[in-house]
């Protein structure tokens, strides 16, 4: 947007049209100095494991895994991919009014470095809140803002060593 103005701006100047650019009294956007990373940046490496032996990126075995071993978990790998927020984004600080499926856009109100971001959802991530909403909700229309966490976290119960009583 800055650079859209200032080119503008210094047209004007160019032409005699006016006097002085107040585009440059906007500020630059501030770059991220985070790391990006790629999930098939690598070839994985050699397996023993038969059923993975002939899939040749990170993504098929990591889907080929978690579909054998807790397919329930696989749209939530399927956002993670597609969407690649973090862990943290992901399991604590988004529930679904920050999911528009609509607008195709996911809003996580506090990332790690304290400020808001937009996520584009495509068609994968998309579908994958799509199924996780019906899972969770059912069918019928979609209310205007649904309450609740999108992932469930609650940990299986807390196992009592026998000949105690859970009662107090």
């Amino acid at each position: 947007m800055r650079t859209a103005l200032f080119g503008v701006y210094r047209l004007g100047t160019e032409n005699g049209k006016i006097i002085a650019n107040p585009a440059k009294l906007l500020k630059r956007h501030k770059v991220s100095g985070g790391r990006v990373r790629f999930l098939n940046q690598f070839e994985p490496l050699e397996t023993s494991i038969d059923y993975l032996k002939p899939l040749k990126t990170e993504a098929q075995r990591l889907r080929t895994v978690i579909e054998r071993d807790c397919p329930e978990h696989l749209d939530e790998f399927e956002i993670a991919l597609n969407t690649g927020m973090r862990r943290s984004e992901q399991y604590q600080r988004i529930d679904w009014c920050c999911v528009d499926l609509t607008r195709k856009d996911l809003h996580i109100p506090n990332s790690k470095n304290g400020q808001g971001r937009h996520i584009p959802l495509n068609i994968e991530a998309r579908a994958a809140f799509e199924r996780l909403r019906k899972a969770r909700m059912g069918e019928g229309p979609i209310p205007i803002a649904p309450e609740g966490p999108i992932f469930d976290l609650h940990r299986p119960p807390r196992r009592t060593p026998v000949g105690t009583s859970t009662l107090v």
